[in-house]
């Protein structure tokens, strides 16, 4: 095993745990040195996978809380408030869904993370708990690229290169 594989993970009592230190600039206003996480997991793989999505999730949030931008429309910032929802044990719900589908501890649960100080400031933060960010609509030059590259792809490997210009133009 090396160090690159048990970056930011420590093994405690059989359940493999993630501890980051956070950078000196933000600690301050996050007001605690480390992220400390169990990951629930004794499978080093599994915790692996953990550790890079919150690895990823925390570095967007302190890039987002370094620049103190807004939370926008788009399919990245919806992505990372999702990644930020889990590292704050939620499930990402709309507004409208958590009106609908929470009990009245699940909503104070939110309301508490809301209130504490630091991270709660953060408007990632916020979007994440209360559900601020619709899912942004699919735009059709992606649905074409994402046809093109993905579900046809097998096709035009099977073409040689005039096939594929004749595809390419009569399909796109």
């Amino acid at each position: 095993m090396n160090d690159n594989q048990t970056k930011y993970l420590i093994l405690r009592a059989n359940t493999w745990h993630y501890i980051r230190k956070i950078p000196l600039d933000l600690r301050d206003l996050l007001g605690r040195v480390y992220h400390k996480e169990s990951l629930g997991t004794s499978d080093l793989q599994e915790a692996m996978r953990a550790r890079d999505l919150i690895a990823k999730a925390d570095n967007a949030y302190w890039d987002e809380v370094r620049m103190g931008g807004g939370v926008a429309g788009s399919i990245e910032q919806y992505e990372k408030v999702i990644a930020r929802a889990r590292t704050m044990r939620l499930q990402y719900l709309t507004a409208d869904k958590i009106a609908e589908q929470s009990s009245l501890s699940e909503l104070m649960v939110r309301i508490k993370l809301l209130e504490a100080g630091g991270a709660a400031k953060a408007e990632i933060t916020q979007a994440a708990a209360i559900g601020s960010i619709d899912k942004p609509k699919d735009k059709m030059s992606d649905v074409l690229t994402l046809y093109k590259d993905k579900i046809m792809a097998h096709d035009l490997t099977k073409k040689n290169e005039r096939q594929y210009m004749t595809m390419k133009v009569l399909r796109v």
